[in-house]
């Protein structure tokens, strides 16, 4: 009964040790952080390309407002901006309008660009510039 019971003891204190523990924290906290770190990469990303389509828009607007043939300059310019700053996204859209503010003509140009966030979801953005038309 005693060999019995020193068996016993022996597979419990080996039971309850603690080896292995820290791999299987390590394996179950490495995905959350990974995941954090895409989920963090990808906002940033999205707010880089919101920045630079506003930037755009506004160029776009000032460049319409100075142009003869404002579509097609503010268009040109939307594309040239976006494609210099960002790969792999491009203008869905340019819209140009003129209105009245204050006895002053000023330009509205809509940039629409279409982002894809993590290969899963299409985020779409639009963004204004504004600017003075300039008398000629």
């Amino acid at each position: 009964m005693t060999a019995r019971r020193g068996r016993v003891v022996a597979l419990r204190r080996d039971a309850g040790g603690d080896q292995g523990n820290a791999v299987v924290q390590f394996v179950m906290v490495v995905p959350l952080l990974i995941g954090l770190g895409v989920a963090v990469f990808q906002v940033a990303m999205v707010a880089h390309v919101a920045t630079v389509t506003r930037a755009a828009a506004t160029e776009a607007a000032r460049v319409a407002a100075l142009s003869q043939s404002p579509a097609a300059a503010a268009h040109g310019v939307a594309e040239d901006m976006l494609a210099r700053s960002v790969a792999g996204v491009a203008v869905d859209a340019v819209t140009i309008r003129s209105q009245m503010r204050s006895d002053q003509r000023v330009i509205d140009c809509e940039v629409s660009v279409t982002v894809r966030v993590a290969g899963l979801a299409d985020v779409p953005l639009r963004m204004h510039g504004y600017a003075l038309a300039e008398p000629w």
